[in-house]
């Protein structure tokens, strides 16, 4: 997040051999909760496709910031658009 919004890198000494595997048990909540923590913290300039154009039961949207973007595909449930549509986010 540094680096997307101020453009500064940073080394967190982590050792890539050491990795721990996630608690999520699939990809798409995960990407979900991701994509509501953005949401809530209003972390970016988020850009949603607009339904007619994604047509293959996904939701795909955008997170610009100064230095890079971050785009989310995810499955679009009912929950997620009643919660986007409660931001103001999608109609």
């Amino acid at each position: 997040m540094g680096y997307l919004k101020e453009g500064k890198t940073e080394d967190f000494n982590f050792d890539p051999m050491q990795v721990e595997k996630t608690e999520y048990a699939d990809a798409n909540t995960f990407k979900t909760e991701m994509l509501k923590m953005f949401v809530d913290n209003k972390l970016g300039n988020i850009q949603f496709t607009p339904q007619l154009r994604d047509r293959s039961g996904k939701l795909s949207a955008v997170a610009s910031f100064r230095h890079g973007i971050i785009s989310f595909r995810v499955e679009r449930t009912e929950e997620l658009c009643e919660y986007l549509r409660d931001k103001g986010l999608i109609r």
